[in-house]
């Protein structure tokens, strides 16, 4: 699958000033577990549920630490080739899992 096939514009995007009460209800409306984080309009970083389930409900989703790995990919690239452990090879990947050698 390629990356502009995972694009959907029925997927609303976390914001700066969300809490993470509102994170996680959004994400249950939208039936996914990642949401993307913008500022001023520019993907910040991908939030992940896990990374809601212990936080506080009144955090703000831009104070959670996040792994943040680069994030830049092409549209006709394969959706793994924008996977954390593909960019940085040494971490585990939060997203797939794996630990890439």
């Amino acid at each position: 699958m390629l990356n502009q096939q995972l694009i959907s514009p029925l997927i609303t995007p976390l914001q700066h000033g969300q809490t993470v009460e509102e994170a996680l209800l959004q994400m249950e409306d939208q039936g996914v577990s990642h949401l993307p984080l913008l500022k001023d309009g520019h993907l910040e970083a991908v939030i992940a549920e896990s990374d809601l389930l212990d936080a506080d409900q009144r955090t703000l989703v831009e104070t959670l630490p996040v792994y943040a790995a680069p994030i830049a990919v092409a549209a006709d690239n394969h959706f793994l080739s924008a996977c954390c452990c593909h960019a940085w090879p040494a971490a585990k990947c939060r997203t797939c899992g794996c630990r890439r050698k």
